[in-house]
């Protein structure tokens, strides 16, 4: 069984003006805007690049429903709006003449901040810190939490070098297969990277590739690991790489193993 949640309603006093602030002023889409009856229209707006639930925007009748308009949850925050850029977000919002009644603040999860729409609902701006998380889960060993906060990682690197870290728990766990299943693709991630322009992520790239070239070898899998290391394009840590496979395969401990016991 598959569910999602489509649309949240918030009620409104006039379609067209809150249709205004949330397209100009918070920069969403306007996904849908259909006649029902001459008085009730299906308005549907998004953020840009969303493909998750969409506000639906419902003009209030009544005063029952007029009186909920701008608090819909007795003065708690309603809705919460991700970005990948707290500071883009929050100073153009700013410039915008968007009222926030909290000022920005660096909790455990990421950076928040609770600005009010146009009638008075409260939101948070909010860019989560998914390495954090990630590093939270894996410690706790909730491993399939700890691989979706992975996923979200913003750099192929980070991808490669957190879900090494799960397939390692999971070598642990005896569950092979899911632990292989991951460093493979931990090698896409990490090659990916090597590509990038950065120097530095090319260079982190190849150190991720060689401890996943370890962690193979250390499970057995030596041919894996011989294809994995010829692939690393630093020579310095393609070399190193090809010590440390002749090392374990004499029985002895791997450098990134020995490293970690340290």
């Amino acid at each position: 069984m598959k569910q999602q949640i489509a649309h949240i309603a918030l009620v409104v006093a006039d379609y067209d003006e809150a249709i205004r602030f949330y397209t100009e002023t918070l920069g969403f889409l306007l996904i849908e805007d259909t006649p029902q009856t001459e008085t009730k229209r299906w308005v549907l707006v998004a953020p840009k690049n969303s493909d998750g639930c969409q506000l639906l925007l419902a003009k209030g009748v009544g005063d029952e429903q007029i009186s909920r308009i701008g608090n819909q949850t007795g003065g708690r925050v309603f809705l919460f709006l991700q970005t990948d850029d707290f500071w883009r977000d929050y100073n153009e919002y700013l410039s915008k003449g968007v009222k926030f009644v909290r000022e920005p603040k660096v909790e455990d999860y990421g950076i928040v901040a609770v600005f009010a729409d146009l009638y008075g609902n409260l939101w948070d701006l909010i860019e989560f810190d998914y390495w954090h998380k990630f590093e939270s889960a894996l410690k706790k060993g909730d491993l399939f939490s700890a691989e979706r906060y992975a996923r979200k990682l913003d750099f192929g690197f980070q991808i490669a070098e957190s879900l090494t870290a799960i397939a390692r728990k999971h070598f642990e766990f005896g569950e092979h297969d899911k632990a292989f299943e991951l460093l493979t693709e931990s090698v896409d991630f990490a090659r990916a990277d090597e590509d990038s322009e950065s120097l530095q992520n090319s260079l982190d790239g190849s150190s991720v590739l060689w401890e996943i070239t370890e962690e193979f070898a250390l499970s057995g899998n030596i041919e894996k690991a011989k294809s994995i290391c010829e692939s690393i394009k630093d020579e310095m840590k393609r070399n190193r790489s090809v010590e440390n496979l002749a090392k374990i395969a004499k029985g002895e401990k791997g450098d990134f193993q020995r490293s970690r016991e340290k």
